[in-house]
């Protein structure tokens, strides 16, 4: 059973990492930018945490991560030092902000990786909350009644969308299963060619469904 990442080379400890931790996206899938809806106009940018270091146990998805199929993604760990890495999150989102202050930025969380404390979904509500310029979405598998997750739950707003991956009883959430009255991926299905021309992930009631994870 896989412990970790198959790419240990491209794991990357917070307290030496010399580039900046949330990245502009150049990924197709994701897009560059928003291109529909409210979000209309504003940059895309991505955070990748390592994952299995990072997620919980339990993920439907452990052994058929995505992640293994990315060797080139620069993995931040930021388990040795958490602190440090909420400060940088912190530094660089005020930049951003200050960058972005006319078009407002997107923030996903996260491309691998999960959100690895409650400190740490707090954080993320506290700057989502200073700025109201950024926007953020993402996924997770940690379920509401973990302390995680039900941090998460609690902390929902249309503007810190976050989709409970396969749980096909929630309206807003992920599913690699069909489940009733929800919505293919419509990038899956090439619809649209990236997410930022869809914006379904953070505007749509209903659930989401992949065709594969």
């Amino acid at each position: 059973m896989l412990t970790d990442t198959k790419f240990i080379n491209n794991v990357f400890d917070v307290r030496t990492y010399p580039y900046e931790i949330i990245k502009r996206s150049r990924n197709s899938k994701l897009g560059r930018k928003v291109n529909k809806g409210r979000w209309r106009g504003m940059p895309i940018y991505t955070v990748t945490l390592p994952e299995r270091r990072t997620c919980p146990s339990y993920c439907e998805q452990w052994e058929i991560c995505y992640g293994n199929h990315m060797p080139f993604a620069h993995r931040i760990d930021p388990l040795p030092d958490p602190e440090l890495f909420i400060q940088r999150i912190e530094e660089e989102v005020a930049v951003l902000s200050y960058k972005h202050r006319r078009t407002g930025f997107v923030v996903r969380l996260h491309v691998l990786g999960e959100f690895f404390s409650v400190e740490y979904v707090e954080a993320w509500y506290r700057l989502f909350t200073k700025y109201d310029n950024l926007k953020i979405y993402g996924y997770t598998h940690h379920i509401v009644v973990s302390d995680i997750g039900g941090a998460i739950w609690s902390m929902r707003d249309e503007d810190f969308n976050i989709r409970f991956s396969d749980s096909p009883y929630f309206d807003n959430s992920a599913n690699s299963t069909k489940t009733y009255n929800s919505i293919t991926c419509p990038e899956q299905t090439g619809h649209v060619k990236s997410c930022g021309d869809c914006a379904l992930c953070w505007t749509a009631k209903k659930p989401i469904d992949w065709i594969t994870h």
